[in-house]
């Protein structure tokens, strides 16, 4: 019984030293100035997708600025202006921001921006941040 044990342990021990072999070759290593650019551009994608035209409406509304023909227009062509704002994520990602990324940010914290789905996702687990901008609240890197 005991030979079966140990050729049990011999066995799972070059698996455990690979397992870690690849958390210290992938999880450890700095994200490079593409992982951070493909994080950014996902971060900001997720933003305008939540975009939400009744509610927007509604604000503008509240504030005497939109009449009821205005939203309906609003709401008709907020697909292809949300494809206009992601068409400008690009001009977005300088080379100041991605240089900044690669030095904060971690490896995992640009897979986990990846994988979010929502505002909320990346606030609550993949520590970004809510910041005030000049229209509104944006989410930004720490």
């Amino acid at each position: 019984m005991q030979i079966g044990m140990i050729e049990k342990h011999m066995s799972i021990r070059p698996i455990i030293g690979l397992a870690g072999l690849a958390c210290l070759l992938g999880c450890g290593r700095k994200p490079t100035l593409e992982e951070c650019a493909a994080a950014w551009r996902h971060a900001l994608e997720v933003q305008i997708d939540e975009i939400d035209p009744v509610r927007m409406a509604e604000q503008f509304s509240a504030l005497g600025k939109m009449n009821p023909e205005e939203k309906s227009l609003m709401a008709e062509k907020l697909p292809e202006q949300k494809q206009w704002l992601k068409g400008q994520i690009p001009s977005l990602l300088r080379p100041e921001l991605l240089s900044h990324c690669q030095r904060r940010m971690k490896r995992s914290d640009v897979d986990c921006t990846l994988a979010a789905t929502s505002s909320a996702e990346l606030v609550h687990k993949c520590r970004w941040k809510p910041t005030p901008g000049a229209r509104g609240m944006a989410l930004g890197w720490e």
